[in-house]
């Protein structure tokens, strides 16, 4: 009995410490209604950034990078609009997806930075006001798409 009552004690104490290292904390995607839980050790650059990017996530030299952008939809944008003319702009398509019952498009886009060849898989959301767009930088391994997924599958909408 003493034995059960260690063994369940030490667990909880695993579990409470790596609940503890974990950023479990919710970043807001700019000013929509939107956030992601960003994964241990990841890091927001906010210089430097293009037209409606709101943020810029790093980590290190071997994990995936992702832009953030977010612009407002007014009267003349739709999110399935907004897919199809960047999917056509990249010459590939648009496709619907479901993230945690949440409707979105995702297009995968092939650019080029810095004399680097990367595949890009862009997923685009809205809320009431925003279309927002995070865009993962890969070189294409199962592994990086993993950690793709293991965001995305932190999005909320609040």
């Amino acid at each position: 009995m003493k034995k059960t009552a260690i063994l369940m004690l030490v667990l909880v104490f695993a579990l409470a410490l790596s609940a503890c290292g974990s950023n479990a904390n919710p970043t807001q995607i700019g000013t929509s209604d939107f956030s992601i839980i960003l994964p241990e050790g990841y890091a927001s650059a906010e210089d430097d950034l293009d037209e409606d990017q709101v943020a810029y996530y790093y980590k290190d030299d071997n994990s995936i990078d992702f832009d953030v952008y977010q612009w407002e939809k007014g009267y003349q944008y739709t999110l399935e609009s907004e897919a199809n003319a960047f999917a056509a702009f990249y010459d590939t398509v648009a496709e619907a997806v479901t993230v945690n019952g949440i409707n979105g498009m995702k297009y995968v886009s092939q650019e080029d930075y810095e004399g680097k060849s990367y595949t890009v898989v862009n997923y685009m959301f809205e809320d009431d006001f925003y279309i927002v767009e995070l865009c993962f930088w890969t070189i294409d391994t199962a592994e990086e798409y993993k950690a793709v997924n293991e965001i995305l599958n932190t999005l909320k909408k609040n």
